[in-house]
């Protein structure tokens, strides 16, 4: 650029609190070219350093720069070394020539879905990213910062964000589950003398802990130890009855058991070091206890061994991450984001594992979109890793197989810095075992005789060599449908040019399972082709090979089930030599093979019975090759969207070609400096990736004419760039730095690069000539060639900052595969047409109703397919011809861009794929589901696991399976968003898979029993908690229905009318043991009201105006109103319309839309007549009172129907006053109980603000103590459990879209239980349902309410699908024996009631120790789950006798058949008839978890309890009332010495009520229970 067109300006700086702008220019100084939003370039002329981009923001009149003077803000300056007061270049720039290519987001402590990822980028799109730059969403509520940008394959500190620019979200606050694998190598030591243990503990966690505290992770972790144990048997019978609950055999009839030990769950901490320590702690005991577990006296035990790491458990540990994974949705935690499961192995990456867990494991992680690690801390084998061998069942004499699981397993192989003396050589293989010397001898004596060459083995009937020839190559008859296989003559051809003959086999029936969880299906007729060995072979697809269909399987028929025999047919004219194609991970196995070869990996001196068969012996191996571990390079697999699903985390190099940044080769000729892999960065140098060299975005001299790119060092952690400066002429080796030593050659090192020779990864289509694209077997990429000179490190970054599922993919099926392979599926959706009957609500046009959809799909796992957009003119051009194929827009269109109502977007997720094209004011959507799609697999697996708390291993059980997406019922989701939620025919129903939030809500009248817990040293007792009194309660009540008004409704009400419920209960309240948070108030009349001013203080608003005469009276008025009194018997005219009184009759709420005028709340009604009407003294009578006053129609329910009764509580109603305007209801019944979420309060018994004030029973005696126990009544209220309402969820307008949700709540509220609410969502961002929850919660402490949020299993089960395997309930045993000296102490009443008798006596004690009732759907038919008031714990009562838990709605598979169907009562079921088989399966789990400590005898009749705590409440929703983390401890450690009579302070207890005993008469003659 020439002096005559350079801007140069005097800099200056600028703080954020100042300006919100990056930049503040005068445009008018940047001459006429210049105007709002272009990019411009700002750098000082001396110097060679990035240049910054900034975009030009929209001008403001209150902008005071002076002249010829930029301003830039400070901390951006500062990163590019801006100096304030010096002169800069500021030139516009065109964006194309600055376009990034990917950028990388991270974010922390907060929730962010996958539509609001895509919101964000097309929010992003003609931005300009710089390192480091802050970026908000929502109004604030969504919070991320720049990390990394690469374009045109380097490293970049800043460019403009377009539409084919990839975003990839990383998350530092995920949460991870990091599995530590206890095999047998775990107590080897490595070649530097340490133990593979504290080579693992020591070197690698302690390293990653460093990592996460330097990056400022704060990860969600779950640590777990796990091994499996063999025995020692040839059959069960062997094994102790305890024992076989848990035994499992494997393929080849071994018995064994899986241990898994939880050493932190779900932890958070800023200093990871005391871990460290008590993993060591762990692994001093660990094998001793797990070997030992069941040792016992006089009982005989085959003798344990723990396996080696390849026979583990590892597909295992994935599935069980992947069941707390699943089910994500249900407890939405909205302080972290992504999901991470991390195996750390003392193994070289290689696992024995079963076909049908490897196609569950895989399907399940591919669609979770999974983010799963492997580190291995043993050395790199000079195979290809990761590497799945197949089992082979018992008798089958089958040839190895194989699986490389490189799209769902990131590798990593941890090396320690450590250096020896002798030398640097570090070995890749562990040394095998040192062999006796005579066995040394023999087989020296044996190889140095002279006829023996080196390509034969001594007396074999088999020929090696041309049987590997042969085995990893594929037949090349076309027509051939029969198995070959070798058969060798009895002695050895000599001359090795002669291969083996070969002759066809007669069919053999078999069947072979796949190796690959994309294929289930048999295939008799032959589908799709593949590429063979050989020259001038290419492939030929008579069928798409994404989908091939199975044949029929009938008996005594020739099958294979897979699609392993494939048609190959050679064309001429084609020669790609030593490339075979298969399809994605098809690694099949042989049906009936001799294990020989290279890929069986067997030693020659291993002798087989096989082998000394005098006849020939015949092989079968299946019609396609299998893979060779050792040369997997030229193996090539057809492209699939599972193996495109991860494809855009990865950055390009310049010859655009995909890298992974931890994988190194190093060069042969070292000698050139400025060689790309020239030189190696250690592994521990790779996390920060802006560490080597960046290099800004070339921009140009002239505009649109690219310049040379200047690089410069930065470190992240920094926030200014070194002033180190490099010289143009090392412009070349700017490469080497910003890839991080990667090794950009895939071809492998000694081969030239070439982009068109390079074995290339193209997406499907019908987009050229050549349609059948192939992509590398071995690698994520499926770019990179392995060569046995790689290296690979550990993947620091995924580690510290594990990457979200991309947003965007780039594969979608060809037409042909559409056609043959897919059934096809349409609807259209008129969303304009049914928004007619909305009311009142913001409705979507069908622009919104058209993203909606593509959101729900994006949120639901799927990812946008993007496509190249090209000319009419390229439309014949291979895509493939083009090294930035990839970068390409979001939206396809499939009209001219003239015809903008023209959209259309393409999804896919599996073999599901959708297109919603958007016309006018009609959205089509079309569904592509797999003509066969793959059945369900299912595996049912037994573990035993001791968790944090657990004294020993307990037996659990758990189901592995995988999901149907195209069960999905999109067209129901697609009709709920039309209707916007509110239709009754497409409700939110649970295979939507919708978000959810649980919150409690609790009294907030204990703070100064925690609070003395908390200041107490540990063994102070801890059962202090009092009842509530009845102005507690009436409080309690109080401040829940102002909650719901305020807080949830949002309701205004007039100021004159805002009208304490009960005032005494509000003055009386302050003799309670709650800590108010404001001064103590006098009392007098201005309490309440001051009280009510300030709760409603965001309520102040103008007086409706037909309200005004009505609320703004005369004086005399007043005085007149106060002399009237009235009585029950009064007229009901004349208390109604003492009750319409402005002044003081009952407050109206001001005329809500859809509401009548007169309109008031029930308990505010109950309130006045108990206050205002004689012989009104409790509010039953009122209740009834309001009943008649009802009946003759003064009253009526706000929703029009007169048939509904009074109900008191949060209930609408309004006064008939004859008008049709002020009694007109606008909504039917159904519309108003979705709008208005009202609750019934249960009446009390007693006057509001009586003078009361003991505890809640008003009779002396205990409950568990009187002789006529109380008829128990499940559920009080008159409705169902729950009811159902729409909810606003953003409430403050922060979103971009228009977002709702659905309320479901207790349609009950008592003082005495906890009341839930539960948030449901679909169409809403978690950021801001997280904002709504959270001023939810400070809103009801002035209430006198704790909320908080709460797991949908507190206790984990292992009966429930939805239960965390690695979690489960403490056991806490009742020594009820110290309570009598006869062994039962309700001896004197009839045995009919001992048990409903104890589960009182259990429930008085949690009422001490400070529990209430939690009553939830699966445990409604009994009160027998309860939650601390302060929503640390959960505890669950067991009471034998009483059959309270045989109402569990369990499905009766999962009881295993013993769960009774039939409802037990005390009366029918008494405890002489209690038989251990016919409860509920979690009495069954207790009566496990006794007998462990005791006998199955006493675990029938032993009372306890099951502890557990809540793992939802967060630092983040930790408060005052909450307590801190040590208050759980400690209530759990005092739970149990009381429980064990520890100082008899459980006889105590019991002690203190029998004074209370009422007399009672002769046992025979007692009556039972009424």
């Amino acid at each position: 650029m020439s002096d005559s067109k350079m801007n140069k300006l005097k800099l200056q700086s600028h703080q954020k609190n100042y300006r919100e702008e990056d930049l503040l220019v005068n445009v008018k100084d940047l001459g006429p070219d210049v105007k709002e939003n272009d990019v411009v370039e700002i750098y000082h002329p001396e110097d060679d350093l990035p240049r910054l981009l900034l975009q030009i923001p929209s001008t403001k009149d209150d902008v005071t720069v002076q002249k010829d003077t930029i301003s830039i803000e400070q901390s951006i300056a500062s990163t590019f070394q801006l100096r304030i007061y010096k002169d800069v270049i500021v030139n516009k720039v065109d964006p194309k020539a600055v376009a990034l290519e990917l950028v990388e987001l991270t974010f922390k402590d907060q929730y962010l879905g996958r539509s609001e990822m895509w919101r964000i980028k097309k929010n992003l799109v003609d931005s300009v990213m710089y390192i480091n730059k802050k970026l908000e969403f929502c109004a604030g509520s969504i919070r991320c910062q720049v990390y990394e940008m690469w374009a045109q394959g380097e490293k970049v500190a800043c460019g403009v964000v377009t539409d084919d620019t990839k975003i990839v979200y990383r998350s530092s606050t995920s949460m991870v589950y990091l599995f530590i694998q206890m095999s047998s190598e775990m107590w080897d030591f490595d070649i530097y003398g340490d133990l593979y243990f504290e080579k693992a503990v020591n070197g690698f966690l302690s390293e990653l802990f460093a990592k996460w505290k330097k990056e400022g992770s704060n990860h969600d972790v779950t640590i777990v130890l796990f091994s499996r144990t063999y025995y020692k048997a040839s059959s069960i019978d062997e094994f102790p009855a305890c024992m076989r609950e848990c035994l499992q055999e494997d393929y080849k009839g071994r018995f064994y058991e899986d241990f898994y030990r939880v050493a932190v769950q779900n932890e958070r901490y800023d200093d990871w070091s005391p871990i460290l320590t008590h993993l060591r702690q762990l692994f001093n005991s660990y094998l001793t206890k797990v070997l030992d577990h069941h040792r016992q006296q006089d009982i005989f035990v085959p003798e344990a061994t723990n396996s080696c790491a390849s026979q583990g458990n590892f597909l295992e540990v994935l599935n069980i991450s992947l069941n707390v994974f699943d089910k994500h949705y249900l407890d939405r935690s909205f302080d972290r984001t992504g999901q991470m499961s991390v195996v750390i192995t003392p193994g070289v990456g290689v696992f024995e594992v079963d076909r049908e867990l490897t196609n569950i494991t895989k399907q399940r992680i591919i669609d979770n979109g999974v983010g799963s690690d492997l580190v291995c801390v043993g050395e790199q084998p000079l195979h290809a890793v990761p590497l799945l061998k197949f089992h082979n069942k018992k008798g089958s004499i089958n040839a190895d197989d194989y699986s490389m699981p490189h799209t769902w397993i990131n590798l990593s192989f941890y090396s320690t810095n450590k250096k020896v003396g002798y030398g640097t050589f570090v070995p890749r293989i562990k040394l095998p075992p040192e062999r006796p010397r005579m066995a040394k001898k023999e087989k020296m004596d044996v190889f140095n005789k002279q006829h023996i060459q080196h390509t034969a083995l001594p007396n074999s009937i088999f020929d090696y060599d041309a049987y590997d020839a042969q085995v990893f190559k594929l037949p090349t008859n076309q027509n051939n449908k029969t198995y070959r296989s070798l058969q060798r003559t009895a002695a050895r051809k000599k001359n090795n040019s002669q291969s083996a003959s070969m002759q066809p086999l007669t069919r053999i029936s078999l069947q072979r399972k796949l190796s690959d969880p994309d294929l289930y299906h048999s295939v008799e007729q032959i589908s799709g082709s593949m590429v063979a060995l050989g020259s001038s072979v290419s492939s030929v697809f008579d069928k798409s090979p994404a989908i091939n269909i199975p044949a029929r399987i009938t008996e005594n028929k020739t099958y294979s089930q897979s699609f392993g025999a494939l048609n190959v047919e050679a064309i001429p004219g084609v020669n790609r030599p030593r490339t075979q194609t298969l399809y994605e991970g098809e690694e099949l196995s042989p049906p009936q093979s001799v294990r020989v070869g290279s890929s069986a990996g067997a030693s020659p001196s291993e002798p087989s019975q096989a082998f000394t068969q005098t006849k020939p012996t015949i092989v079968h191996r299946p019609g396609r090759s299998l893979i060779n571990p050792f040369d997997p390079s030229h193996v090539t697999i057809k492209l699939t969207s599972n193996r495109r699903r991860w494809i855009h985390i990865f950055p390009k190099d310049p010859t655009g070609v995909l890298i992974q940044q931890h994988h190194y080769q190093a060069s042969k000729d070292c000698s050139k400096e400025n060689e790309t892999s020239s030189s190696l960065t250690p592994p521990e140098a790779e996390l920060s990736q802006v560490s080597g060299p960046l290099s800004s975005t070339p921009t140009s001299s002239g505009l649109g004419t690219p310049s040379r790119p200047k690089t410069i060092t930065a470190q992240l952690s920094q926030e200014s760039i070194s002033n180190g400066r490099r010289d143009n002429r090392n412009r070349t080796s700017s490469l080497a730095g910003s890839v991080t030593s990667v090794d950009l050659s895939v071809r492998g090192a000694a081969t030239p690069q070439k982009t068109n020779t390079t074995i290339r990864t193209m997406p499907g289509g019908t987009m050229g000539k050549d349609k059948h694209h192939a992509t590398l077997l071995w690698g994520a990429t499926g770019e990179q060639e392995w060569t046995a000179g790689l290296t690979t490190g550990v993947d620091w970054k995924s580690l510290c900052l594990p990457a979200c599922l991309p947003v965007t993919t780039d594969y979608f099926p060809e037409d042909r595969s559409l056609h043959n392979d897919y059934v096809v599926a349409d609807y259209n959706l008129l969303p304009e047409d049914m928004n007619e009957h909305a009311r009142g609500r913001k409705t979507l046009d069908t622009t919104q109703v058209f993203l909606e959809l593509v959101s729900q799909r994006l949120a639901q796992g799927f990812q946008m397919i993007v496509r190249p957009v090209k000319s009419h003119s390229q439309a014949a051009v291979a895509i493939g011809n083009s090294p930035r194929y990839a970068g390409v827009g979001s939206l396809m269109r499939t009209r001219s861009r003239t015809e903008e109502t023209s959209q259309e977007y393409r999804l896919s997720i599996g073999r599901m794929f959708h297109k919603i094209r958007l016309c006018g004011s009609t959205i089509t959507v079309t569904i592509y589901r797999p003509r066969h799609p793959y059945p369900q697999l299912k595996r049912q697996y037994k573990y035993r696991f001791q968790a944090p708390d657990m004294s020993s291993y307990e037996v659990s059980w758990v189901e592995f399976r995988t999901e149907r997406l195209e069960t999905y019922m999109w067209n129901h989701l697609d009709n709920y968003i039309c209707f916007r939620g509110e239709s009754p025919d497409y409700p939110l129903i649970e295979p939507l898979k919708f978000w959810r939030f649980r919150v409690l809500l609790v009294p907030d009248c204990y703070r100064l029993s925690t609070k003395t817990i908390m200041d107490s040293p540990t063994g102070t007792h801890s059962d202090i908690y009092n009842a509530l009194t009845l102005k507690e309660q009436q409080t309690t009540i109080e401040g829940f229905l102002r909650f719901l008004e305020i807080t949830v409704h949002r309701l205004k009400r007039p100021v004159s009318a805002r009208k304490s419920r009960c005032a005494v209960a509000f003055r009386e309240r302050l003799g309670s043991n709650r800590v108010l948070e404001r001064p103590r108030p006098r009392s007098g009349g201005k309490t309440s009201e001051r009280l009510h001013m300030e709760s409603g203080n965001r309520e102040m608003h103008s007086d409706a105006p037909e309200m005004k005469s009505l609320l703004e009276p005369e004086e005399e008025n007043k005085e007149e109103g106060e002399n009237k009194k009235v009585n029950l018997s009064s007229p009901l005219t004349e208390i109604v319309e003492m009750m319409r009184d402005p002044v003081k009759g009952v407050g109206l709420l001001n005329r809500q839309a859809g509401l009548p005028a007169l309109t008031f709340i029930a308990a505010d009604a109950t309130t006045w007549v108990c206050e205002h009407v004689e012989g009104a003294s409790t509010e039953v009578v009122a209740v009834d009172l309001l009943q008649k006053i009802l009946k003759k129609e003064l009253i009526c329910h706000a929703s029009g129907d007169r048939q509904h009764p009074f109900v008191h509580g949060f209930f609408l109603y309004f006064f008939v006053t004859g008008n049709k305007e002020q009694d007109q209801v606008l909504c039917d019944t159904s519309t108003y109980s979705t709008e208005w979420h009202e609750v019934e309060v249960e009446p009390l018994s007693t006057k509001p603000g009586g003078a009361q004030s003991g505890p809640r029973s008003s009779s002396p005696c205990p409950t568990f103590l009187q002789p006529d126990l109380p008829t128990y009544i499940p559920w009080k209220g008159r409705y169902s459990l729950y009811r159902i309402g729409l909810l606003d969820i953003d409430i403050n307008n922060r979103s971009d879209r228009i977002e709702w949700g659905h309320l479901k709540h207790h349609s009950l509220f008592s003082p005495l239980q906890a009341f839930e609410l539960i948030t449901q969502w679909l169409c809403a961002t978690g950021s801001v349902v997280a904002d709504l929850m959270m001023s939810w919660q400070r809103k009801a402490l002035p209430c006198g309410l704790h909320l908080f949020p709460v797991p949908s299993d507190p206790f984990a089960l292992p009966y429930s699908y939805i239960s965390d395997p690695l979690r489960g309930p403490i056991l806490i045993p009742l020594n009820v024996a110290c309570l009598s000296s006869s062994g039962e102490p309700f001896a004197q009443f009839t045995s009919s009631t001992w048990g409903r008798r104890m589960h009182l006596f259990q429930e008085a004690i949690l009422e001490r120790f400070g529990f209430v009732p939690y009553v939830t759907e699966a445990h409604s038919s009994e009160q027998n789950q309860y939650v601390h008031v302060t929503g640390n714990m959960f505890i669950m009562i067991h009471s034998p006798g009483t059959g309270v838990h045989s109402h569990l709605p369990y499905p009766p598979e999962v009881s295993r058949g013993r769960m009774s169907t039939t409802p037990v009562t005390p009366t029918t079921f008494p405890q002489a008839d209690y038989h251990y088989g016919v409860s509920s399966p979690h009495v069954e789990y207790f009566h496990r978890l006794i007998a462990d400590l005791y006998s199955r005898e006493i675990s029938e009749k032993q009372p306890g309890f099951l502890w557990s705590f809540n793992y939802m409440l967060t630092r983040r929703w930790k408060s005052v009332v909450s307590g801190d983390e040590i208050l759980g401890e400690k209530m759990l450690h005092d739970f149990r010495q009381f429980c064990t009579n520890h100082h008899g302070r459980l006889r105590d207890f019991w002690d203190s009520h029998l004074p209370q005993l009422s007399p009672v008469l002769p046992a025979d003659e007692l009556t039972g229970e009424s």
